[in-house]
């Protein structure tokens, strides 16, 4: 089986309960999964694209595969493919609250010519599972692409002087026509709108009611340059689009508040949408009153800057991941607040003492182990649960302070069983997961397929 750990551990949490009892640990490894969903073989996801939505109520998973996505009704276990973007795709999502309606964009290139063509698509999955007219679509295109092909060919070999297509061009012309065909009878059951969505750091692309629509520019501006960046709030039910101008460099981070009257950049608003916590460019993380605008709280990041935020449900806790050695840090804002001291409660740190890495190639290596996802779970009663994936460790780890316990979700086996549905999976660096409070389950999404585990 695969290792339980890549690196050692320098810091640990705790039992909230007991401050000196040691977190209790179980390793899953793919065979322990509650359930599966295979993809087939031709329809995997590329190379370090594993980008996935789950429908609010977790009856639909959808899959980019390539410039193409494929909508899993997890019920019937029956697969749609869309068709309609050029490029690579690189954000989707579900309207909350809807599992017919979901949006999907492609990577933001520099190239001008990609950037004028950048759209947003607004799916509508009706018609795609029942009325098929999105199937229809496509096979219509690929009849469509046959004949041209053909007409193409046959053109070419009769002019003069006459020419001859070879396999790889025909395979070639074959693949565009396809896709622009595609794209252009597709439009019967997708919304088109010019932007991209914006998914890094846990963006939400979504306000929380699902009609309005977060729609970032098509022309990517050039980071760290004074360069005019507008932000359109799409309303998906009216439509009508507000533009929130002002920012003049990239804008990687966005959400609203609980209540969907503010919207927030490079931080998160509490639960009850009375507080923002945000990182600033010198690695500090801070809380402000949104009623008065003053400062709560501020902690210095000496060690490693952070990059990703989440408040517990009841607001009492803030995680914040950090940038390296997989530094995480839990801050309780229950107690009183001192203006002179603001410290984190619990933290974690990885290690890379143990490992036979060169003293200089270490303090590379250190950078690297980024928090890439941190995101507390809902949970009854009150748990105090979350997870977090971070870059080279290979795992989705799960902690219960309250229960001092974690759990090490390991999405790679070395196993040697060659029908087991995790036998062929490739490595996977940073495991893609998703929480699902409507089953109670995480899901992790490898080439393979989807795997699910009951939160217990």
């Amino acid at each position: 089986m695969a290792k339980a750990w890549r690196w050692a551990i320098a810091s640990y949490f705790h039992s909230l309960s007991d401050d000196e009892r040691p977190i209790e640990t179980s390793i899953l490894h793919w065979p322990t999964y509650d359930q599966f969903l295979p993809f087939p073989n031709d329809r995997r996801p590329l190379q370090d694209q594993l980008h996935h939505a789950f429908s609010s109520d977790v009856t639909k998973l959808a899959v980019a595969v390539g410039s193409e996505v494929d909508v899993y009704d997890l019920e019937t276990k029956k697969r749609t493919t869309l068709c309609g973007h050029t490029v690579q795709i690189e954000c989707l999502a579900f309207r909350p609250g809807r599992s017919d309606t979901f949006v999907s964009s492609a990577i933001a290139w520099m190239d001008e010519t990609d950037s004028e063509r950048a759209e947003v698509f607004v799916w509508d999955l009706t018609e795609a599972f029942h009325g098929e007219t999105l199937q229809t679509g496509q096979t219509r295109a690929e009849g469509l692409t046959r004949d041209l092909v053909e007409r193409i060919r046959t053109g070419l070999g009769e002019g003069e002087p006459p020419i001859s297509l070879k396999m790889e061009d025909q395979e070639d012309l074959t693949t565009t026509l396809n896709r622009l065909l595609g794209r252009i009878l597709v439009s019967s059951a997708a919304q088109r709108i010019h932007g991209r969505l914006c998914s890094s750091n846990q963006s939400s692309m979504f306000n929380h009611a699902g009609n309005v629509l977060v729609i970032e520019p098509g022309k990517t501006p050039e980071p760290n340059a004074d360069d005019q960046w507008d932000i359109n709030l799409y309303n998906l039910d009216t439509p009508e689009t507000v533009t929130l101008t002002g920012h003049r460099d990239v804008v990687t981070w966005i959400g609203f508040s609980a209540n969907d009257k503010l919207v927030n950049v490079t931080g998160v608003i509490s639960p009850d949408s009375e507080q923002f916590s945000g990182i600033d460019g010198d690695s500090v993380v801070s809380a402000w009153s949104l009623k008065t605008g003053h400062m709560i709280w501020s902690y210095k990041a000496e060690h490693s800057p952070a990059c990703t935020l989440d408040w517990s449900g009841d607001g009492r806790y803030v995680l914040a991941g950090c940038l390296s050695l997989g530094r995480i840090l839990l801050f309780d804002t229950n107690p009183p607040i001192v203006d002179t001291v603001f410290e984190p409660v619990q933290k974690r740190v990885l290690s890379l003492e143990k490992t036979d890495l060169d003293p200089q190639v270490k303090g590379l290596a250190a950078g690297m182990l980024k928090v890439r996802s941190l995101r507390f779970i809902p949970r009854p009663e009150g748990e105090i649960m979350f997870g977090s994936a971070t870059d080279l460790d290979g795992a989705v780890e799960v902690v219960s302070l309250d229960r001092g316990k974690r759990w090490r979700i390991l999405p790679i086996s070395d196993g040697p069983s060659t029908d087991a549905p995790h036998s062929n999976e490739r490595s996977v660096d940073t495991p893609v997961w998703s929480v699902l409070p409507a089953s109670a389950q995480i899901a992790v999404v490898g080439y393979g397929g989807a795997w699910f585990w009951n939160l217990r």
